[in-house]
């Protein structure tokens, strides 16, 4: 990692454009947005940043940063239908910040995936990144690999939806309600019968 990276103007720059990526969007933001929010001067943010396509995949490394850090810290536990549930707990306390601004991963995924080429596929591995850990998770609690992989696509599907369902609506008890249901639909679930969640 060179100097410029390790550059508190360039962390500072980076924490913005999360910031503003996830409050409205890519195409939204412009690099003058990005300085004047990170009160780093639009001249030096070009030594970081030329592009908003080079700041948007920083973004993107810096979330895959952060989604490792809450995969890990729902990992602690050794029952992996504990650790799935850790993973919605930890969401419960963010409803609030889902329902008015969407999901920081699935939002930007989504803008990104439709400007297609390597930036495409860089959003995409937001999401595939976490449905590779919810798959994971029901395969250590014995389930085939096939049903492992449809439970973790019915477990991501099901959150993703909650949290666009509470942000249509902003309503943040949506996204709870749903939530709890799903950490209810883990607790009881038979991986030998793959179900919709209830």
């Amino acid at each position: 990692m060179t100097v410029a990276n390790r550059s508190p103007k360039r962390e500072n720059l980076l924490q913005a454009a999360r910031s503003l990526l996830h409050r409205q969007g890519l195409r939204a933001t412009t690099l003058a947005d990005v300085a004047v929010e990170s009160g780093v001067p639009l001249g030096n943010m070009y030594y970081y940043f030329k592009t908003k396509e080079s700041l948007a995949a920083a973004v993107i490394e810096s979330r895959l940063g952060e989604m490792e850090e809450s995969l890990t810290a729902a990992g602690q536990s050794s029952d992996p239908r504990a650790r799935l549930e850790n993973y919605l707990q930890a969401m419960l306390p963010l409803a609030d910040q889902l329902a008015r601004y969407g999901c920081p991963y699935g939002c930007l995924a989504q803008e990104l995936v439709r400007m297609g080429g390597a930036i495409g596929r860089k959003g995409a591995s937001l999401l595939e990144k976490q449905r590779d850990w919810l798959t994971a998770q029901f395969a250590a609690m014995g389930a085939g690999r096939r049903q492992a992989g449809e439970l973790g696509l019915e477990l991501q599907a099901s959150m993703h939806g909650a949290i666009v369902l509470g942000l249509g609506l902003g309503d943040p008890e949506v996204i709870r309600v749903r939530l709890k249901a799903l950490m209810t639909w883990i607790d009881g679930l038979d991986v030998r019968e793959v179900g919709l969640a209830r």
